[in-house]
Parts: structure tokens; C-alpha cells; sequence
């Protein structure tokens, strides 16, 4: 049964609420349950008390996922603040916020010949999205994951 400092492992998809598939899991994804920040909470939540074997569908709403959009952090660099070579669309690159020069990363999201469009949104802020999730395996966290407070792979620490 999934509770705090339960390894689960589990199958997703997330869709936007009119169906449209926005992510699908290629592999099983594994998290640390409680309260850890490895999902968005509300999903968390309604693992909680689970079992493998069990399907759940939540919808998230952009406040209990990635937040809302933020256009402050929507930018037009000149293409001359860029190292000549290939630049595409959505692309990532690692920037700075201009305010407190902490290190972002930002999305490429256009590009012309003068310039580059720059996003540091998360791709799915401002996006309602509906989880649905198939619950492969669940175990007792081990002393070490739960003091890192993430999931290790097999073998150990891996960082």
C-alpha cells in the first residue's frame, strides 16, 4: 500500500481535459511518496492508500501542477547574444534571470534572423492536466532514499 517513504513505481499518461495527449511514460516512472516534491502533490495525493495493480485518473489543476504562466519570464534576446551554430526550436539553453542573475533554464520557443524568443515557463504551466496512472509496483524506501528524499537506482546512489 502506497504511504509515506513507499517507492512507487508506476505507467502514465497525462492529457489536457480535452483529450489531447500531452506526455506519455516510455518506461515505468519511479518516485519517493511523501511529500518529497517528486510529483505534483495533488497526484501524490491520490496515490495515497493505493495498491499496485490499481488505475487512478486526476485532474491537476495548473495551481496544484506547474503553476500558472508567467509572461515575465518570457524574453527576445538579439541572435548576436548567441554562439554562432544551429539554434531550433525548442531547444534548451541555460540563462540567467535578469532581476537576481539566477541561473534559468529557458526554452527556445521562435527564432528569426535577428532574434531569439526565450521561455522559462515549465512547457506545461497554464495547462489543467488529467493523469491517468496504472500502478506497477510499490516497496519500502530504504534508509538512504528516504534521507536524500528521492528514488535510487539499482545498485545504489546515483546522482
Amino acid at each position: 500500500m502506497i504511504k509515506k517513504d513507499t517507492v512507487v513505481t508506476f505507467n502514465y499518461r497525462v492529457t489536457d481535459t480535452s483529450g489531447k495527449l500531452l506526455e506519455k511514460g516510455d518506461a515505468p516512472a519511479v518516485y519517493l511518496h511523501g511529500g518529497y516534491g517528486n510529483v505534483p502533490q495533488h497526484l501524490e495525493q491520490a496515490l495515497e492508500g493505493r495498491r499496485a495493480g490499481e488505475r487512478v485518473t486526476v485532474q491537476v489543476e495548473p495551481a496544484q501542477g506547474f503553476g500558472e504562466r508567467d509572461e515575465t519570464l518570457v524574453r527576445h534576446e538579439p541572435r548576436s547574444k548567441f554562439p554562432a551554430g544551429k539554434l531550433e526550436v525548442g531547444m534548451r539553453v541555460e540563462g540567467q534571470r535578469e532581476d537576481t542573475h539566477e541561473p534559468m533554464t529557458f526554452t527556445i520557443t521562435a527564432l528569426d534572423d535577428f532574434g531569439v524568443t526565450l521561455d522559462a515557463n515549465h512547457p506545461m504551466a497554464g495547462i489543467t492536466m488529467v493523469f491517468d496512472v496504472e500502478i506497477v509496483e510499490t516497496r519500502p524506501a530504504t534508509a538512504e532514499e528516504i534521507r536524500h528524499g528521492h528514488v535510487h537506482g539499482p545498485g545504489g546512489h546515483h546522482h
